[in-house]
Order: structure tokens, then C-alpha cells, then sequence
């Protein structure tokens, strides 16, 4: 009997009684303190009324610009009708028109279709909000255009001459933007084309994604775009220019052959004034000149941006259009070179307004922004979480130190710090933070600063400092350091993971082989991540979890699914032969599959693996902060553990309970987890379509830097040293190797205890604390507050001896 938490026996009710775990897939979502693969985000269903509000509002505000400036000039707005887009021949009513069809039409799919269907009323006050945005676009757009065609009337100077002297200064930069127009032209068909439809188009993506996807950033990236295009026409007035064009021809002859009808146009109306605007605006509607500042560059810049911060799967595209844009706006010269910084800054300062506008306080911020171990119920401080691990035998007198942990945006390197906050057994605090997007600068400069944390969104940073900060992810040092300043230098910094800082100017870093950092006096290198699956925890999971997996259906060998990673791509075929591999892998022990996707798991791939499994098996379907996340239970209970090679946590829990584990692989190319790897040149040619296959049009810059060496501007990451050096151990191997294993287990790992013991050592050296010390009674020798996170010197079985084994695991 294939067990299966389908759809249809959620419907239908079944309860664990019948060998199915469906009753904790139905129970409502609630804040739980969990793992690496239990936290996670979610979208939230409230609309932001206030900045949809502020949004209409300056919408009407600019509406009301530009009827202002209509009676300056003396004129008129011209009278919507049908006209074509400059350089692409198609109707500008299509991309609007595309993206509301579109949108409806997905919407209702949603439906019908697809694990979350919402009900028709949910539908109903989303398509609202979108509707209006959309409706908003076009006014605005529309607006747009007609003070662009005023432009001649309003400020009749003109400034081309100052620009082209900056072009003709750099001709040299000019001939390097044509050079590598040329080159990406070989491989776009009919790249022409493209300067105007990549901007349509990904426009239309972009829509179409942010609606029907998490939705947290499809009100920043409508307002952002809103923005730029009332704000932009408003700049054009400042210093007029038309293009570079009028002094030298570009390489693309349609956009050559649509700057010259734009230009007979702007000389039209420079001519016949006002009443020649009232007689033909409406004919030449879409064909005003404009050149200063870029407004292509920095829409598409915004489209890109707050696409990746979403992480939509169009993101790709949008950067590629953006930088396509960016080469073709000068290359085809629609723009001067400074047109093209120009509208960056200008870009630069829509996000930040935009972010502004939409900011939330810690207490209000939504699933999506806070995993369920950072947030606070109603009423409590916001300033942080304080978990006491202080221990009621520390003797008088003694102080223990205090500690903070700056929650990283990562969930594997935040569950990092948290183990070894833990481990320690010290009183600490959990202090969200939230950064603005030019904190990028303060950490290459390597300064000392709160200048690009959003502390309106994060936990106050004051006295009384902490003795120790834990940090990980760049962003967090420049506050860290901030505070260690504060405090006199008396604070120390310990960074978990990757540093920007110089280690020299760092107290203490814990790190992986996968970084590729270089030995320092300062650098703990670990075999393995921090982890939180201690003996404790792992104990109480099973405890929990097996009553609801009868022994009758063991054993068990746990699946442990991730998915994309760097130059990794878990695709559908890729999840169809793991189920495949992991179903041989099960019939081979007569055992039953625990399997527990993670955030990482694209929804294709978890539908195409749960279908390619063909034995008994349990399925978890991965949720935002689900109380019932049953990984922990799976992983203890579990005789042997297959895990995906994507994820190096998933991997150091395997490793840590002390069964047999085995890694599934996946990727080729250049960065193949196994195989040639770079012996065979071909793999080199990343325009293969086997090469894009394996990886993806976003894996290829990956491949490409981890076959560089390491360095402060190369930051990828090689998880291939993690795993060589786990299988060389003998801790893993390989899914579907048949080599032999290894007569005695290799020693339990101790990275967490080697951490503990180098930070302990630190704080009892610098500070002069006699913490490090202090033991229980009773105890042998052991640091007081380490012994719940420490492996033991044999597995961890002790747990599994309350439960009857009735098969004996053997290796295949």
C-alpha cells in the first residue's frame, strides 16, 4: 500500500490511525520556534491600503502637474487613440492590454489549479488593488507623454551640444559599448527588435509574476514604476535634449529610422507651437523626444531589482533585459552617456522612497519578512527576543557574558548562529535587523556604521552592550562593529559563515571549506555547518513523531529534498530521478520513504518527485512555519538518510545522527558535483545546450566563478570540497554507490564543541571572564551549557532503543 498525503485523503480525513499523516498538514499555521527547514516565508494576504492610497494620490497629484503645465504651454492633451511604439511597429495598447488579459485569465486558473487555490472573493479583491495599480500606470503614462511633447514649448533650450562633448571625450567607452552590442547580437534573433520589447516585455512578466506569486514586493515594483514615469517627464524640463542620434548614427537601423520620424516630430511641434499639437498630438502620440535622462535604464533597472528581491523565476530574464538595455540605449543612440547614470540616480532614489513607503515596524511586519522564531505576539517589546540559557548552578558572583545574535537574512547561516548562541549556554538576544540597499557601500568600505541598517524596521541597537555578538551574512558586520565601537571595544564579534571584514579586524570566524577562505589565526575551519539537530532535540522528535509511524511500516530511510542552488538546478526531471533512485534505494531494505521537502523546493519538482515514487512512503509537502514540520522526526527515526547534495545543513544533520547517509547528485557542466568536472573541455562551452540544461541560464555565472579562485569580489561558493570531504571520511556517500562500507564508523564530528570551546577561550583571554572554567558538579570536565548540542563518542541511538526494531538495517 503506497501511503500518500494526496489531496484527496486530505479531503477525505484520514487519520494517522490509517497510516496517514494528514491531520497536521490541515491544522492552522501558528508561530513556532523551529529548525532550518521548519521556518520559512510566506506570502500575506493583506493588501497595503495606505500605500495603495498614497499611490492614487500621487497619481492624481502628477494628473494635476500636468494639466498645470498644459495651460503654461497653451495647449491641450492629446486624445487617446491607436498608434505604434517607436523602433517595434505593434500598437501601444498591446503590453497594457497583454497584462490585464493575462492577468485575469491566470487568476482564474489559480482557481482550479495549483496546491493554494484561493476562493473567488480573494480573487476578486486582489485583481481590485492590481486593477487599480494598472489603471494608474496608464494614466500616469499617458500623462507622461503629453508634457514630453510639451517639452519644446515649455523649455525650448537645448543642451545636446554639452552632452555629445562627454561622448565625444569617450569615444573609447562609445566603441566598447558597440563591440559588446555586437557580440550579444550574434545570439538574440532579430536584435533590432529588442530595446523596445525586452522593456514590454518583461514589463508584462514582471506584472504577471509579482501578482500571482508571494506578492510582497508587486506593490514596490508598481509604485516604483509609477514613480520614475511622473518623475521622469518632470526632469526632462530641467535640461532638454533629443539624442545623440543628430550627431552620429547608431548600429541599429530600425531604431536609426524611428529616431528621425521622432525628431520631424519635435521639430513639427517646435515650429507650429501649440495649435499644431491641438491639430495632430493625437496622430504622433507615442512619438515625443526625449533623452535626459534614461528612463529605459531606470525602469528596467527597477523591474530587475525588486524581481530578484522576489526571487520570481523570471529574474534572469529581467537583468538580461536590463543590461541589453543598457548596452543598446547607447550602442543604438537613443542616449548620451550621462543619460544613463542619470537615470539610475534616479532610480536609486524611486526604491528608496518606494521602501520607504512601504516599511512596516518589526511588530507589524508580515510571515513573509519574519520567520516564526523572530516574531513576537501582541503586546511584548519588539526590541528583541531574550532566550536565558542561564544555568542555576553558575556560582554567586560569577557574570556570565551576554550575547546577541543579529538574525541573518539566510535561514541556514541564522540557524547557525542560533546553535552555537545555544551552545554556549550564555543569555542571549535575537536582534532582527533590516537593511537599505546602499548598506552594499559601507561594507566594501569596511566601516563602522548604522548608516544602511533601516532601524525603523529592525530592534534597537543601545546599552547595556553585549560582551558578544554573533553574526552572519555581510550586511550585519557594519552594525556589529558599530556596536563593538560603541562599547569601547569591550564587545567581540564572532561571524559565522563568510566575512567582508578583514578577519584581522575580526574576533573570531566560523567557517566551511565551500567559502574558500584562507587559513587565519582568527578562522575556525569546520567540516560542517553549525547545526541544530542535537541528541536533545532529535530525543524529542522521536518521541513525538512515532506514534504517528507505525514500526510495522519500518524501517525507515528519510528523504531529505532541497532545491536550486547556485550552478545546481532542481528541476522536474531531476526530482523524477531522485524518486526513481530513492525508490530502488527503499525496495533494496523493504523500507518506507519519510520524505520532508524544504523552502527550496520548487512546487513542479515536489509534484513531479511524489508521482516518481513508487513504495511506501510518508509526504511532506513543505509550509511556512508549520508547527507540524515532522523533518526533525523523520531525521530521528529514520535507519539510513538519502539527502540532496544542494544543501550542506540538511548534510551535517544527516551526518549528525550517526546512520548511514547517502547523497543524491545533481548539476553538470563545469560544476558537476561528480563526474569529469573540468577534464573535458566541451563542459568549458557554457553555450551548449546540455551545459543550459544542467544549469540554467542563472547557473552559468556560478559555474563559471567557482572554477576562479577565491577572492573579496569572487564570493561563490564550492559545496563539491564539502562533499569530497565528507565522502573521503567515509560519513556519506554517494546515492547508488556500490562501494563497500566502511568496517568501523568514523568518529563523531565535533565542529559545534571545537566552536564553543575556541569562543569560550576568546571570551575568557580578552575579557578576562572565568566563565570558560566553571563546571557543573558532577560533571566530567565537560563546559557547562555545551552538552545538549555535542555529538557523543558513539551514535546517536539512545532514543531509538525505546522503540522496538524489528529490521535490521543492511548496507546495500
Amino acid at each position: 500500500m503506497v501511503l500518500r498525503m494526496d489531496r484527496a485523503a486530505e479531503d477525505r480525513g484520514a487519520s494517522p490511525d490509517n497510516g496517514q499523516i494528514t491531520d497536521w498538514l490541515k491544522r492552522r499555521r501558528r508561530p513556532t520556534l523551529s529548525g532550518s527547514h521548519a521556518g520559512g516565508r510566506v506570502s500575506s494576504n493583506v493588501e497595503p491600503r495606505k500605500g495603495l492610497v498614497v499611490v492614487t494620490l500621487a497619481s492624481l497629484a502628477f494628473l494635476g502637474i500636468g494639466i498645470a503645465l498644459s495651460k503654461y504651454a497653451g495647449t491641450n492633451f492629446a486624445a487617446l487613440s491607436s498608434g505604434e511604439i517607436p523602433g517595434l511597429h505593434i500598437n501601444y495598447w498591446i503590453p497594457p492590454l497583454a497584462a490585464a488579459l493575462g492577468y485575469l485569465l491566470l487568476q482564474c486558473t489559480t482557481h482550479y489549479v495549483g496546491p493554494i487555490r484561493p476562493s473567488w472573493r480573494t480573487i476578486a479583491q486582489r485583481a481590485a488593488g492590481d486593477y487599480l495599480l494598472l489603471g494608474l500606470f496608464i494614466l500616469v503614462v499617458y500623462v507622461h507623454f503629453n508634457i514630453k511633447m510639451w517639452i519644446p514649448l515649455i523649455n525650448p533650450h537645448n543642451y545636446d551640444r554639452y552632452f555629445f562633448v562627454v561622448d565625444h571625450d569617450a569615444a573609447w567607452l562609445i566603441t566598447l559599448f558597440d563591440d559588446m552590442r555586437g557580440l550579444l547580437a550574434r545570439i538574440l534573433p532579430d536584435a533590432d527588435l529588442w530595446y523596445q520589447a525586452s522593456f514590454f516585455g518583461v514589463f508584462v512578466l514582471s506584472f504577471l509574476c509579482h501578482a500571482l506569486g508571494r506578492r510582497r514586493f508587486h506593490y514596490h515594483n508598481m509604485t516604483a514604476l509609477l514613480l520614475i514615469e511622473s518623475i521622469g517627464p518632470l526632469t526632462y524640463l530641467i535640461a532638454p535634449a533629443v539624442g545623440p542620434f543628430i550627431y552620429q548614427r547608431g548600429v541599429n537601423m530600425l531604431a536609426t529610422t524611428a529616431e528621425l520620424q521622432m525628431l520631424n516630430v519635435y521639430n513639427l511641434v517646435r515650429t507650429g507651437g501649440a495649435a499644431w499639437i491641438r491639430d495632430h498630438g493625437a496622430e504622433f502620440f507615442a512619438q515625443p523626444l526625449a533623452a535626459m535622462p534614461s528612463l529605459h535604464v531606470g525602469a528596467s533597472f527597477i523591474i530587475a531589482y525588486y524581481a530578484v528581491r522576489a526571487r520570481l523565476w523570471v529574474a534572469p530574464v529581467a537583468v538580461l533585459a536590463f543590461c541589453w538595455i543598457f548596452i543598446e540605449s547607447v550602442a543604438a543612440r537613443w542616449h548620451y552617456l550621462v543619460d544613463l547614470p542619470a537615470g539610475m540616480l534616479l532610480a536609486f532614489a524611486v526604491i528608496a522612497v518606494t521602501n520607504h513607503l512601504y516599511r512596516r515596524s518589526p511588530t507589524d511586519q508580515d510571515d513573509e519578512e519574519r520567520p516564526a522564531a523572530g516574531r513576537r505576539a501582541l503586546g511584548k517589546s519588539s526590541a528583541s527576543v531574550a532566550v536565558s540559557r542561564t544555568s542555576a548552578l553558575q556560582p554567586a558572583g560569577r557574570r556570565q557574558p551576554t550575547v546577541w545574535v543579529l538574525k541573518c537574512h539566510r535561514p541556514g547561516d541564522h540557524a547557525q548562529s542560533l546553535a552555537l548562541a545555544r551552545a554556549l549556554g550564555w543569555p542571549f538576544e535575537v536582534k532582527d535587523t533590516d537593511f537599505h540597499w546602499y548598506e552594499l557601500f559601507f561594507a566594501l568600505a569596511s566601516w563602522a556604521t548604522l548608516a544602511g541598517m533601516d532601524r525603523s524596521r529592525s530592534s534597537r541597537l543601545a546599552p547595556p552592550w553585549p560582551d558578544l555578538i554573533i553574526v552572519g551574512g555581510r550586511p550585519n558586520e557594519t552594525p556589529a562593529k558599530w556596536v563593538r565601537k560603541q562599547s569601547g571595544g569591550r564587545t567581540r564579534i564572532v561571524v559565522i559563515g563568510r566575512y567582508w571584514t578583514p578577519p584581522d579586524e575580526l574576533d573570531f570566524v566560523v567557517t566551511t571549506p565551500q567559502f574558500r577562505l584562507p587559513a587565519h589565526p582568527h578562522t575556525l575551519h569546520n567540516t560542517l555547518p553549525l547545526q541544530p539537530a542535537s541528541e536533545a532535540r532529535l530525543a524529542e522528535a522521536a518521541r513525538t513523531w512515532a506514534p504517528r509511524l507505525p514500526a510495522a511500516h519500518g524501517p525507515y530511510v528519510a528523504l531529505l529534498v532541497g532545491g536550486s542552488s547556485g550552478p545546481y538546478r532542481f528541476s522536474r526531471e531531476t526530482a523524477r530521478r531522485l524518486g526513481r533512485e530513492a525508490t530502488a534505494f527503499a525496495r533494496t531494505l523493504g523500507a518506507t520513504l519519510l520524505v520532508s521537502t524544504s523552502a527550496r523546493t520548487p512546487r513542479g519538482a515536489m509534484r513531479a518527485l511524489e508521482r516518481a515514487i513508487e513504495v511506501p512512503n510518508h509526504f511532506y509537502r513543505w509550509r511556512p512555519d508549520d508547527p507540524d514540520n515532522p523533518h526533525f522526526g523523520f531525521l530521528a527515526l529514520a535507519d539510513a538518510i538519502i539527502v540532496t547534495g544542494d544543501s550542506l545543513s540538511m548534510l551535517a544533520e544527516a551526518c549528525s545522527t550517526g546512520r548511514p547517509v547517502h547523497m543524491f547528485e545533481f548539476g553538470g557542466g563545469p560544476a558537476a558535483m561528480r563526474g569529469p568536472r573540468s577534464v573535458d573541455p566541451r563542459i568549458r562551452q557554457w553555450w551548449r545546450w546540455s551545459q543550459l540544461k544542467d544549469q540554467g541560464i542563472l547557473g552559468l555565472p556560478y559555474a563559471f566563478w567557482i572554477g576562479l579562485p577565491a577572492s573579496r569580489l569572487n564570493r561563490s561558493r564550492d559545496m563539491r570540497l564539502v562533499q569530497d570531504r565528507i565522502v573521503a571520511s567515509g560519513r556519506a556517500r554517494w546515492l547508488g554507490d556500490t562501494a563497500a562500507a566502511e568496517a568501523d564508523p568514523p568518529p563523531p564530528l565535533d565542529d559545534l564543541q571545537r566552536a564553543v570551546e575556541r569562543v569560550r577561550k576568546l571570551m575568557s583571554t580578552k575579557q578576562g571572564e572565568t566563565a570558560s572554567r566553571v563546571r557543573r558538579p558532577g560533571q566530567d570536565g565537560r563546559l557547562p551549557g555545551s552538552e545538549p548540542a555535542v555529538a557523543q563518542p558513539e551514535p546517536v541511538l539512545a532514543y531509538t532503543a525505546a522503540r522496538a526494531r524489528q529490521h535490521t538495517l543492511r548496507q546495500p
